[in-house]
């Protein structure tokens, strides 16, 4: 009978060691000796695949990854299982043993989980021929570790293919975003041109409208690519160039109308950037347009502030005398151009799940609340 004994972490008495064949059989091979203390940090939250076919080495190395703080969400010991139960579970890294039993082997499932699932795996085997290794390269593991290996070597392994994998993701999505900006700044061009040939009023205001949009969507893309807004939107910098931008659309000049910014949040998630701020053309878009449209003074605010109930609290207000149009269908005013806004608001609203509505006092605009 094997006693089964605590990771190799701390203070231990002497210990019997024993080695493990891949199969899973065991031999005593001697007696450890007594080991001092190691300081091991804790890595809570990362959730860890085990992919392992002997039964003896899987539940070690489950329990000497859970000493360090990680979360197993789950041990399996053939390609086949490590497929569906990453599908399924979805871990930050997968510790995967080279030669499985099962029609796959490690190396055949982890290009599969690269492919499809894109989650780095780190190769964990008692194996380290030339042969091995050369297919092992060709599935474009995160880490390699041989069998045995120690605790302070496995973490190290782990936490460096984490973060090789969070920054290539981060670079590849920055990538794609700068990709969608430059698309779009060429539609925005071909927009432009094509404007020059409209004389009918209406059909030119439709055109300008469509590339104001068009632009207010680059300069999404434009700043959540940027490397220090972290995948995120910031509304301070981003309300700044859109402000320009809406005033250069309408032949005005920079200091033709105020817009304040008060932010109380780092920025908006790349899931919800693109609605929130078509959301903020619009609204800056009808107020801008009627302040100067109809020569009233005042400055436009904007406000975002987390409410601590687990929403943002997004504000658009105008100093003016006169209101601006409501939300609802009843409130439609004779500007068609206001009208399309406020339904494209209201549509957005709804796919961020979150709701709108009207303010009347101290000064008139929008209040729309939505999820973080």
């Amino acid at each position: 009978m094997i006693e089964k004994s605590a990771p190799v972490i701390g203070r231990e008495s002497p210990s019997s060691i024993y080695e493990v064949s891949e199969e899973g059989r065991v031999a005593r091979r001697g007696t450890a000796p007594e080991l001092t203390t190691l300081e091991v940090p804790r890595h809570s939250g990362k959730r860890v695949l085990v992919v392992e076919d002997g039964l003896i080495v899987a539940e070690d190395t489950r329990r000497r990854l859970e000493a360090l703080g990680y979360n197993v969400v789950g041990v399996v010991g053939t390609g086949e299982g490590a497929i569906h139960l990453a599908g399924e579970q979805h871990p930050d890294v997968i510790l995967m043993d080279v030669h499985l039993h099962g029609t796959i082997d490690g190396i055949q499932a982890a290009k599969v989980i690269r492919k499809t699932l894109d989650i780095p795996v780190v190769f964990v085997t008692a194996y380290s021929d030339d042969k091995t290794l050369q297919r092992a390269k060709a599935a474009y593991p995160f880490g390699y570790v041989i069998k045995p290996f120690e605790p302070r070597e496995l973490r190290t392994t782990i936490e460096i293919a984490l973060h090789i994998h969070h920054t290539g993701r981060e670079l590849r999505t920055r990538e794609a975003h700068q990709r969608v900006h430059s698309s779009l700044a060429c539609v925005s061009s071909l927009l432009s041109l094509q404007s020059r040939f409209l004389e009918d009023e209406s059909a030119l205001r439709c055109m300008r409208e469509s590339q104001s949009r068009v632009r207010a969507m680059a300069l999404i893309f434009k700043h959540i690519s940027r490397p220090d807004a972290d995948g995120t939107l910031p509304i301070r910098e981003f309300v700044r160039d859109l402000s320009a931008v809406l005033k250069r659309t309408l032949a005005l000049s920079p200091d033709a109308v105020q817009v304040d910014v008060d932010v109380a949040s780092n920025g908006i998630s790349a899931d919800k950037a693109v609605h929130c701020g078509l959301i903020l053309n619009e609204l800056l878009s009808v107020a801008i347009g009627r302040v100067c449209g109809r020569q009233h003074s005042g400055a436009i605010r904007v406000n975002l502030h987390p409410n601590g109930q687990g929403t943002i609290h997004l504000r658009v207000t105008q100093e003016q005398a006169d209101p601006l149009p409501g939300t609802d269908e009843s409130a439609a005013s004779a500007n068609g151009g206001e009208d399309f806004s406020l339904a494209l608001v209201r549509f957005l609203v709804e796919e961020l799940r979150g709701s709108i509505s009207h303010i009347h006092s101290p000064f008139p605009g929008w209040s729309v609340v939505f999820p973080l």
